[in-house]
């Protein structure tokens, strides 16, 4: 009798998944440990923060798009489901890119004033990266790569929505065992945690704070470097031959 292939079935399919994933995949496990702390860090702060009322609001509302996005994102990697990991990551990058620029000018009350009338100008994502300098083109790669694999219904998206395992095909339905998907899913998840990280450090320095977790930012971001060049630099969520 074959097994009515319903929600339940598939969100203990996904739950067992995420186990062989973690089990199974050593790179995997560190990239999530990583992930975590990022995750810790950055939920720290912003619980602990206190600023005057318009920069509280900005580090709030950013920041925690930014958090939601990267929570869902690492559940769903460990699904071994690329495409949509990465859709939900994309705004997140979206939110921390935003969030480092308004940090970077202190236009808090401007930025509030943009959310307030539900309508972003100065402060849309494309405003934003278009100020930025040395981080501009490997932004708009990573958010290219993201838009294409999971926010819209591409070519290269239809592509990654099979695999295969021990010489057989399978369709990615919510989830798949894949640990090469999974790496790929987590590669960039704590890019925009740390980013915020330092935002949230910038912020405090403004009121002329000591940025306590400063350490902890270092800290975190050597180890997410380094675990980059153990990967040899390559981008494991392009496609052979797209490096």
């Amino acid at each position: 009798m074959t097994t009515r292939l319903d929600l339940p079935t598939y969100f203990s399919l996904q739950d067992q998944a995420a186990e062989a994933s973690l089990a199974g995949n050593e790179m995997a496990r560190r990239l999530i440990t990583v992930a975590d702390d990022a995750v810790a860090l950055f939920g720290d702060m912003l619980q602990g923060m206190s600023f005057p009322v318009p920069k509280q609001t900005t580090f709030r509302v950013l920041g925690c798009e930014v958090l939601s996005g990267c929570i869902v994102a690492a559940r769903i990697a460990l699904w071994g489901n690329v495409a949509e990991s990465f859709a939900c990551l994309r705004p997140a990058v979206e939110a921390a890119v935003i969030l480092s620029v308004v940090a970077d000018r202190a236009e808090y009350e401007a930025f509030v004033h943009e959310f307030s009338s539900r309508r972003l100008r100065r402060f849309a994502y494309d405003e934003c990266k278009g100020s930025l300098k040395e981080e501009k083109p490997g932004l708009e790669r990573l958010v290219g790569l993201m838009s294409s694999m999971g926010a819209h219904l591409t070519g290269r998206r239809l592509q990654v929505q099979s695999y295969s395992l021990s010489g057989e095909t399978f369709d990615r339905a919510g989830f798949s065992l894949d640990p090469d998907a999974v790496v790929a899913s987590l590669f960039y998840l704590p890019v925009p945690l740390i980013s915020s990280v330092h935002s949230v450090l910038l912020g405090e320095a403004q009121e002329g704070r000591d940025p306590a977790r400063l350490p902890d930012f270092e800290a975190l971001s050597q180890r997410y470097m380094s675990l980059r060049a153990a990967l040899d630099e390559e981008d494991p969520a392009l496609p052979a031959g797209e490096a």
